[in-house]
């Protein structure tokens, strides 16, 4: 058996009478995903705050890591300074204590030509007794000066290839850190050789002044015995020979070793570099591979956003879904309100009478036969939600309400209303015809049209004139 109009409005007076009805009839018309709707969108709510908060404390956990990163980094670099003030300083004593014995080696120096003058011209009064011995000893001094200069000048080009050494050795050492314990060794022994080589040139110092003393003796002796004295300078001169053929071997040797050490150093330092750089590729692989991640970081954070931008905006349209089906359930139930309630018009016209649905369309169908309306006009007027016909509040004519009925009355009910008004009005000039709208709210622009177009506001049963619609009740 078919569910008649009449069978819905048998119903609708029964939820009027027991209104307790109503949920148990809006569990049988709502789908259990609307009934589900507010406790599946908290759980969802609760789900993504959730996430934010495993978000945020990533963030958190890689902001202190980086915070670790730089400060350890500021307390390795705190320490490199210490340790290259400390080297520095070490560096500085180095050079105090060199000049201090340069200046002592120039003393000796000066102190040493002096007496050679002496030796010169006490050497000048022999060459005046013997002359040949005189001549043989000078060729001999020259040859002495000679192995000596060369000897100095040995040692000068020692002296610049260890400077230049040194430097070189002190400008690559600015550049590691890995290396201090090695050079404070080196150092070291530097320290114990410098310490050794003076000791040798006081010994040789010594021994200088014993040579010294040895020849003024010999000088003494050559006056009172010339043979003898010639036969011991023959004696000397070989063992001079021989001490100058032992210092030429010890400086080779010297050349030899420092050639080894240079040798050594490159070596070393060709190793430092190879492990530099292979240190400088592991840093370059960190950095390519926190890139990386920061890479994927941000994906996963851009991918992330753009899942909660799909998720707010999937919301967003469930939000006006459910709020279109409320305004639409809110609307069934404010035309049946105004539907069922005929005494509500008596504000508007006299003796209020509902068209039911067969009376609209015996209406609709005979405006249209007399070709007074349209058929799109008819099916327009069809579309109201309630049509009332009354008489006139002054006077003996009909009076017809075009009523369009809404929860919150916007602009589009104002023009529909008014514009399906005007139609009806137009097919029957000779009754009154009103446009009304009916909700417990309006909106501010709605109540604006409303009052520009005439249209009437019925709200809970009392009917305000577009002018009377008082701004104070308007909703925003």
């Amino acid at each position: 058996m078919a569910f008649t109009v009449r069978d819905f409005e048998s119903l609708i007076r029964l939820l009027d009478q027991h209104p307790e009805w109503l949920e148990a009839l809006r569990q049988r018309i709502l789908t259990r995903e609307l009934i589900e709707m507010p406790t599946t969108l908290q759980a969802l709510r609760l789900e993504t705050e959730r996430h934010f908060q495993r978000v945020e404390e990533q963030i958190a956990a890689l902001m202190e890591a980086q915070r670790r990163h730089y400060e350890e980094f500021a307390a390795y670099r705190q320490e490199t300074d210490r340790r290259f003030a400390e080297l520095a300083e070490a560096q500085r004593r180095h050079y105090e204590e060199f000049a201090a014995h340069r200046q002592e080696f120039l003393t000796y120096r000066q102190e040493t030509d002096r007496r050679f003058a002496e030796l010169a011209e006490a050497q000048r009064r022999h060459y005046e007794e013997f002359a040949a011995h005189r001549q043989e000893f000078l060729t001999y001094r020259q040859e002495t000066d000679r192995r000596f200069a060369e000897l100095a000048e040995a040692q000068r080009r020692h002296y610049e290839e260890f400077a230049a050494h040194r430097q070189e050795f002190l400008t690559y050492r600015q550049e590691t850190d890995r290396r201090f314990a090695e050079l404070a060794e080196a150092q070291r022994r530097h320290y114990e050789e410098f310490a050794a080589h003076r000791q040798e040139f006081l010994t040789y110092r010594q021994e200088t002044d014993r040579r010294f003393a040895e020849l003024a003796e010999a000088q003494r002796r050559h006056y009172e015995e010339f043979a003898a004295h010639r036969q011991e300078f023959l004696t000397y001169r070989q063992e001079t020979d021989r001490r100058f053929a032992e210092l030429a071997e010890a400086q080779r040797r010297h050349y030899e070793e420092f050639a080894a050490h240079r040798q050594e150093f490159l070596t070393y330092r060709q190793e430092t570099d190879r492990r530099f750089a292979e240190l400088a590729e592991a840093q370059r692989r960190h950095y390519e591979e926190f890139a990386a991640h920061r890479q994927e970081f941000l994906t996963y954070r851009q991918e992330t956003d753009r899942r909660f931008a799909e998720l707010a905006e999937a919301i967003r349209r469930l939000a006006e879904r459910v709020d279109v089906l409320d305004g639409r359930v809110r609307g069934w139930e404010h035309e049946d309100h105004y539907r069922n309630r005929p005494r509500r018009y008596r504000q508007l016209v006299r003796d209020p009478h509902i068209l039911s649905v067969e009376e609209r369309e015996s209406l609709l169908q005979f405006l249209e036969r007399e070709g007074r309306l349209t058929t799109e006009e008819a099916d327009e007027l069809g579309e109201v939600d309630i049509l009332v016909r009354g008489r006139q509040k002054e006077g003996e004519g009909d009076a017809y309400l075009v009523i369009e009925v809404s929860a919150v009355v916007h602009t589009e009910d104002v023009e529909r209303a008014a514009e399906r008004a005007a139609a009806l009005q137009r097919a029957l000039p000779e009754a009154e015809v009103q446009a009304v709208v009916a909700g417990s709210e309006i909106h501010p622009m709605a109540a604006a049209l409303a009052r520009d177009q005439g249209v009437w506001w019925l709200k809970d049963g009392r009917a305000f004139s577009p002018s009377e619609i008082p701004t104070s009740s308007l909703k925003s």
